[in-house]
């Protein structure tokens, strides 16, 4: 097969046929018309996935599952994603749209099957729904003026907050929580800031798991909807934070004993 896709290639780039071939002019005549029916790189393509076969199958007893796979990859073009089958492909598709002879649901076809398969997960846009980002977009629980809040009020109640999520075995939360100081109230959202060293803690309440069970506990304390986001303090100084105070918030007086080294 291989020699016959040789004499195939050489009818196609020789002018000389009959020192390149060693057949009959009838032989010849017979190959110039199977060669007006296939491209170069086809040829070519078939000659690369032959040669492949035969040095596969070398010194093992299942050659013909090999020469099966190779008559497949040959026959079965969309099997082989080789740069020539690439390149024939496209060839063609060229001479469908220089002759006319295409449309163009035909013609689209065509290009999603030479180009490789993409993640539609990726590609496909949803625009049923607003995308969030971070603390962008967030639809307002309450029009301008109409909150009885203030940063105060919030701040008063931030210790509170803490201790239901302590009751309600909110732990992570609570911990995170207390890292951070609010900083601003405005239409229902509540602004708290971190400094910069406990950033991992910003990150954390602003997972998604979490964002649910913050909004519900600060409007029940609060008694008002509210929505709560997070940024870093804009400031460098760093907030001293004392040890033994968050382990006596985080745990019971009686559970611990602090003691000096």
């Amino acid at each position: 097969m291989i020699t016959h896709m040789r004499n195939l290639l050489m009818i196609n780039v020789s002018n000389n046929l009959e020192d390149v071939l060693d057949m009959s002019i009838e032989n010849i005549e017979s190959i110039k018309n199977q060669s007006t029916r296939i491209r170069v790189e086809e040829i070519m393509r078939c000659i690369s996935i032959l040669q492949e076969a035969e040095d596969s199958s070398k010194g093992t007893k299942q050659a013909r599952i090999y020469l099966e796979l190779a008559i497949i990859k040959m026959c079965k073009i969309k099997y082989d994603t080789s740069m020539e089958t690439i390149l024939a492909r496209l060839n063609r598709l060229e001479d469908k749209i220089a002759s006319g002879n295409i449309t163009v649901q035909s013609a689209i076809k065509e290009v999603k099957e030479i180009r490789p398969e993409i993640n539609p997960s990726i590609t496909k846009v949803e625009t049923s729904k607003p995308v969030e980002l971070n603390n962008e977009n967030i639809e307002l629980p309450i029009a301008a003026g109409e909150s009885k809040l203030n940063v105060e009020i919030i701040r008063k109640s931030f210790k509170d907050i803490q201790n239901i999520l302590k009751q309600k075995n909110n732990m992570v939360i609570a911990t995170a929580l207390m890292m951070g100081k609010v900083q601003k109230f405005k239409n229902g959202v509540i602004t708290v800031g971190f400094t910069k060293e406990y950033n991992f803690h910003k990150q954390r309440l602003e997972r998604e798991e979490y964002r649910k069970i913050i909004n519900d506990i600060f409007s029940e304390v609060l008694d008002e909807k509210v929505h709560v986001i997070y940024e870093i303090e804009n400031d460098n100084t760093n907030r001293e934070v004392n040890k033994e105070k968050i382990l006596s918030d985080i745990f019971p007086e009686a559970l611990v004993e602090i003691c000096d080294e």
